[in-house]
């Protein structure tokens, strides 16, 4: 481990309170998607993020988070990880708000998650706009997966990043 970007993306996990947990898909899933969405309120991990079956997807974030995870805990990191600036700052305080409001809409976080982040990408990369253009993308992609009341749930929090 020896890159920048490496020392951000650590500091700004402390800064989240999140750990890598890789050792199930579920939590895997969570952190893309957080990842996706912190990059959507800003802050640039210059992760570059692609269409998978589940959502928003970063190759670039899966290597980073295995090749680190074996040295997050060890205390020496701490002493030298960046310190981020307060544009950084406000961008994480924005990530930690959308993340809350996310995680009251119930207790299936992946489902809520998987469902922000890939309206949130659809409408950023495919100009996928409106309620119904999300919808039937959606259901196309993903037969049966989300409701339309969700769908519009998780759009209406989109509109707010």
């Amino acid at each position: 481990m020896s890159s920048d970007a490496d020392f951000k993306f650590i500091a700004v996990l402390k800064q989240l309170g999140l750990r890598l947990k890789l050792d199930s898909f579920e939590s895997r899933l969570l952190l893309q998607k957080k990842m996706y969405l912190l990059q959507r309120c800003g802050l640039d991990l210059n992760l570059r993020y692609g269409w998978y079956i589940r959502g928003p997807y970063s190759t670039d974030l899966s290597h980073m988070a295995y090749r680190l995870e074996p040295v997050l805990d060890d205390e020496r990191i701490d002493k030298i990880l960046p310190t981020l600036s307060s544009a950084e700052k406000k961008q994480l305080s924005c990530a930690k708000k959308l993340f809350a409001t996310i995680d009251r809409l119930g207790d299936d976080k992946e489902y809520w998650y998987e469902l922000v982040g890939s309206i949130a990408f659809l409408q950023e990369s495919n100009q996928l706009k409106t309620e119904n253009a999300l919808f039937t993308f959606l259901e196309k992609k993903k037969p049966d997966r989300f409701k339309k009341a969700d769908i519009k749930k998780a759009r209406r929090i989109v509109e707010t990043i």
